[in-house]
């Protein structure tokens, strides 16, 4: 059974090609053991720079997490803390698309009436009836004792991450 430290490392160096890393991270009252941040910009203009034609930017906050157990209480406190996060690290423009809100939740081990919780989870916020773009909320969590990955609809993806740092 690998230990949290190393799946965290793992989880890191895969990151850290495309994102901009901070350890250990402050966010409210709680520090964290890692966060990452992505930024894409992308802008069309016609002859020279200064007919922009359109700009869009793409936003990606990823909170890493650690939690010995994690009962009912605990994930209210997590999904509390990355639904507020929408709230702190996203800022709206008529340029922004969307932004990703992702936590990874490490676990030694959960109590398994929570795994609903978790795929039921979830949260995606429009700004400006979309024309200022949308967050979503993705969360997956690796359950370090069993393997086992749990994911909401939107953190799908996240899965292949996750099983690539358990290896």
């Amino acid at each position: 059974m690998a230990q949290p430290h190393e799946i965290l490392s793992k989880l890191i160096a895969q990151y850290e090609g495309y994102f901009d890393i901070e350890q250990p991270h402050i966010y409210g009252n709680k520090e964290i053991p890692a966060y990452a941040h992505y930024r894409q910009r992308t802008e069309r203009y016609m002859l020279s720079k200064k007919a922009q034609l359109y700009a869009t930017e793409i936003d990606e906050h990823v909170f890493f997490v650690h939690i010995p157990y994690l009962d009912k209480t605990t994930w209210e406190t997590e999904r509390n803390l990355i639904i507020n996060a929408e709230r702190d690290y996203v800022v709206p423009h008529s340029e922004h698309m969307y932004s990703y809100i992702t936590l990874i939740l490490l676990c030694d081990e959960l109590d398994n009436q929570i795994t609903g919780d978790i795929r039921k989870l979830r949260y995606t916020k429009n700004y400006k009836f979309s024309l200022h773009g949308y967050s979503t909320v993705r969360i997956a969590v690796l359950d370090i004792k069993s393997g086992s990955i749990f994911t909401n609809s939107r953190g799908k993806e996240l899965r292949k991450v996750l099983e690539h740092a358990l290896t």
